[in-house]
């Protein structure tokens, strides 16, 4: 709404020669910002002294003539649901068809956790590339230490995230 508040805020301040003009500009306008429209819409005409002078103008001067848009903006709710329908849906697959659709696209959404504490296993502060280990027992022993940390890492995280 910012964006589309300032756009129209520039659109207000030009100065246009004629009623014509400024409608054009409207309807440009409009088709720019297609989420909105005009809640409040009219076109002004203005007059002042030829050359930028000042004061109030002599009997019988001509007068340069311009038109102002004043106008107020709203979303457009149509507008946002046709789009919404156009672009809401994607496909989320599975093979569990216990799950219910909720279930499905909130692993979905959670899956960004996952490849977080993938990235936080594989840092080099772990310097696990340096780790040379030949015997089974102590392997399942380092990984058990990685998912401790990271299960301390998640939870930890979770409660940052929930207090900020």
């Amino acid at each position: 709404m910012k964006t589309a508040q300032k756009s129209l805020n520039k659109l207000k301040r030009v100065e246009y020669a004629c009623e014509k003009d400024a409608n054009r500009a409207t309807e440009k306008w409009l088709k720019e910002h297609q989420m909105y429209l005009f809640k409040q819409l009219s076109v002004e005409s203005k007059s002042r002294r030829i050359g930028g002078k000042r004061g109030r103008p002599k009997k019988g001067e001509v007068l340069e003539t311009f038109y102002l848009i004043k106008a107020k903006i709203k979303v457009d709710k149509q507008a946002i649901d046709q789009e919404r329908k156009r672009f809401g849906r994607f496909v989320l697959a599975t093979n569990d068809l216990d799950l219910t659709v909720d279930e499905i696209l909130s692993y979905y959404k959670s899956q960004g956790n996952v490849e977080r504490g993938f990235m936080f296993l594989k840092n080099k502060s772990f310097h696990v590339s340096e780790v040379y280990l030949k015997k089974e027992s102590r392997i399942e022993a380092l990984s058990m230490i990685m998912v401790l940390c990271l299960f301390l890492y998640s939870y930890l995280f979770s409660l940052l995230n929930h207090y900020h």
